[in-house]
């Protein structure tokens, strides 16, 4: 992490599972909602999903509002890739990722399906994986911390909907290093309560939450 590492506000409400997702950066994160700290993905019972499968409804994750982590620019977005409709695996616990075969691609436009390019000052903010026809912003656009942008979708390289977010060194994906980055405040499950973070490096596999969950 840099030595004067950027600082977010977290881009989501509610509670919201880390997920270790195969392949990806140390600091490249992927969120999915849960219902409880210890709860699934999806709001189908694990049997109903190992019988009938899922679709993207009954996700947690689907069409959650995405917030502006900070204050920025909006640099580049894409909003023109349609969503798979179902779920690519099933089980509560699910890879929200899809592996894909062969070399993975240097630009990751090619994984992110519909996305925002944030441009702050110093560092950009990808926000991927959104639902088609989802976002509100344009490319120019001022943004402010906590403005809703978007919505959670399941474009691109996704088995199941859900935020994919990285801070990038430089504007152009391509060329640009991912570099770690610290949460100004949140909520973290313990096992046993919700305990209070602030300005702290998220954590895959954690359980966290930050302001009033959606209804």
């Amino acid at each position: 992490m840099p030595a004067f590492a950027p600082t977010l506000e977290f881009p989501l409400r509610g509670a919201w599972a880390v997920v270790r997702s195969p392949g990806h950066h140390r600091y490249a994160f992927d969120f999915a909602a849960v219902s409880t700290p210890a709860g699934g993905y999806f709001r189908k019972p694990l049997l109903s999903l190992l019988w009938s499968g899922a679709s993207v409804e009954d996700s947690h994750s689907w069409a959650r509002t995405v917030h502006a982590p900070l204050d920025a620019t909006v640099a580049e977005l894409c909003d023109t890739v349609p969503d798979s409709p179902t779920v690519r695996a099933v089980g509560q616990r699910v890879r929200v990722f899809r592996a894909r075969s062969g070399p993975r691609p240097s630009d990751v436009r090619a994984l992110a399906g519909n996305y925002i390019l944030l441009r702050s000052q110093r560092w950009c903010v990808l926000l991927a994986h959104l639902k088609h026809d989802s976002i509100r912003v344009r490319v120019g656009q001022t943004v402010t911390k906590g403005e809703p942008l978007a919505e959670v979708g399941n474009s691109g390289s996704s088995a199941a909907p859900h935020l994919h977010l990285q801070v990038l060194d430089a504007p152009d994906p391509q060329r640009a290093a991912t570099i770690g980055f610290l949460v100004s405040e949140y909520e973290r499950w313990t096992g046993s309560k919700w305990q209070p973070a602030r300005y702290r490096e998220l954590v895959k596999g954690e359980r966290v939450r930050f302001g009033c969950d959606e209804s």
